[in-house]
């Protein structure tokens, strides 16, 4: 009997604990959940057009020129010499300084009147000019050849003239003839006094100068 009381304590217990237990419980709320703020993923920037670089145009070659065939200069024709000219009966050689802007041609009309006597004149002074008869420098010393009776030779005389301090043959031609290119006179007439330096002549030098070139 005992035992079965118990059983019957212990049960009625288990009850009221089950019961006491259930009232206990609190409504618990579900309180809501915030929403996580999402916020939209940034666009990607846009990447720059990269243009491919030009490629670098090929410049053909030039084509080889041809070879030319070398061109053959024809060579210039000798300077005849001076044909022999028969000598002027009863002839005489006279002097003749060349002037500025003479030539053969121009001296052969103006002492015989015939352009022809040109080569006369050449053949007569071949040592003096050359071969080149078209090259005449002035102040030259040519031989003519005139007959006795029209030859006139030019007179002239030799004075003194002192060096001044500063002076060369090529003023002292300018002052005294009237051109530069006459010094060449001085020096053939004081050649041997000054030698084979005519740009040096001491002050004081006494030179001798023609009183008259033609």
């Amino acid at each position: 009997m005992k035992i079965r009381n118990f059983l019957k304590m212990l049960l009625i217990l288990s009850i009221i604990g089950l019961v006491i237990g259930c009232g206990s419980k609190e409504i618990v709320k579900e309180e809501p959940v915030a929403k996580a703020e999402v916020k939209p993923e940034p666009k990607p920037e846009p990447k720059p057009e990269v243009k491919p670089e030009p490629k670098p145009e090929l410049i053909p070659e030039p084509e080889p020129e041809p070879e030319l065939e070398p061109k053959l200069e024809p060579k210039p024709e000798p300077i005849p010499e001076p044909e022999p000219v028969p000598e002027l009966p009863d002839s005489v050689t006279v002097m003749y300084m060349t002037k500025p802007n003479d030539w053969l041609s121009k001296i052969a009309i103006s002492e015989y009147g015939e352009v022809s006597m040109w080569r006369s004149i050449w053949k007569w002074n071949y040592e003096e000019i050359g071969d080149n008869p078209n090259l005449i420098y002035p102040y030259k010393e040519l031989n003519l050849k005139k007959p006795r009776e029209e030859a006139k030779e030019i007179e002239y005389e030799l004075v003194d003239y002192t060096v001044k301090q500063g002076e060369t043959l090529w003023s002292i031609a300018k002052d005294e003839y009237g051109n530069n290119y006459a010094w060449i006179v001085i020096l053939r007439d004081n050649y041997d006094l000054i030698g084979t330096n005519p740009d040096s002549v001491d002050p004081g030098t006494i030179l001798k100068l023609r009183t008259k070139l033609y």
